[in-house]
């Protein structure tokens, strides 16, 4: 663990909150049945061939076998079922009900972070919790937010469409045969499963991080210091800046990567941060 970083003479600290973990896993588990779906229907439509559309493109007794996929009429037919597939991907997954989805699970985030912000800064500043949260003012910004992750699942959903389309084709162009399509797929899947799981936690992270910097911003705090998890997983260029004081319009800089961040809103980012109130 990260050491507590010592106010000066005439100031508290208050640590921000760090990202929810219901709510993060609710997002993963969204993120992965997003590529489930998809790939599962890939798989289901794509890649099963009843005996007549075997026996279709049987130019030979390879063919015949399903041993090679280049006949030119099945890859015109693949092109069918992917179609196929990606309307009822669309109809299962609209965008409305990943707006909806999303929304609902950054809504929680939001009111997790506003509610545990507020009780940590209201003995500070003397103003009881329940009037910090009726004059928060960081609405259009937080909407703003749950905006951006929506597009980011959306394209998700597109980039898993397309990627088994890109993959399906290409190895057909080489003759690959169906058991090595449907193998190579399957490896397809689970790294995109690992990269979906790994960006939801990051969506969260940045979500908490910005709502962290936009509260502490419109209650005029100026300063804040970062703390890191303190493990051994921390990047240099975040370790170096463990306990530094930064700006909150401008972040915390650091030589390492010469970059000026917030905690939580670099990739994988795990830092938080505690707020400077002159007393």
């Amino acid at each position: 663990m990260a050491k507590r970083p010592k106010p000066n003479r005439g100031e508290k600290l208050v640590r921000m909150p760090v990202p929810p973990r219901a709510q993060e896993a609710a997002l993963v588990r969204f993120c992965e049945f997003i590529v489930r779906q998809v790939f599962n229907r890939w798989r289901n439509n794509v890649f099963s061939l009843t005996k007549s559309e075997i026996a279709k493109f049987a130019d030979s007794e390879a063919a015949a076998k399903m041993l090679t996929l280049t006949d030119d009429n099945w890859a015109v037919e693949a092109q069918k079922k992917a179609a196929k597939v990606k309307r009822r991907i669309l109809a299962q997954l609209s965008d409305e009900r990943i707006q909806e989805t999303v929304a609902e699970i950054l809504q929680k985030v939001d009111l997790y972070n506003k509610a545990t912000f507020y009780r940590a800064v209201s003995p500070v500043l003397g103003i009881d919790t329940k009037n910090l949260l009726k004059a928060d003012g960081a609405t259009w910004e937080i909407n703003a937010l749950i905006n951006e992750t929506v597009m980011w699942i959306q394209s998700l959903r597109d980039k898993a469409l397309q990627e088994s389309l890109e993959h399906t084709l290409h190895l057909m162009a080489e003759g690959r045969d169906l058991a090595y399509i449907e193998t190579t797929y399957s490896a397809l899947e689970a790294k995109r499963l690992r990269n979906a799981s790994t960006l939801a936690r990051n969506q969260i992270g940045n979500f908490n991080g910005l709502a962290n910097k936009l509260r502490q911003q419109h209650l005029g705090i100026e300063e804040a210091i970062w703390s890191t998890s303190g493990d051994d997983t921390v990047r240099p260029s975040h370790a170096d800046r463990d306990g530094k004081r930064y700006r909150l319009d401008e972040g915390c800089y650091s030589s390492v990567d010469g970059e000026y961040l917030y905690p939580g809103l670099d990739f994988n980012c795990r830092c938080d941060s505690y707020a400077v109130i002159p007393e």
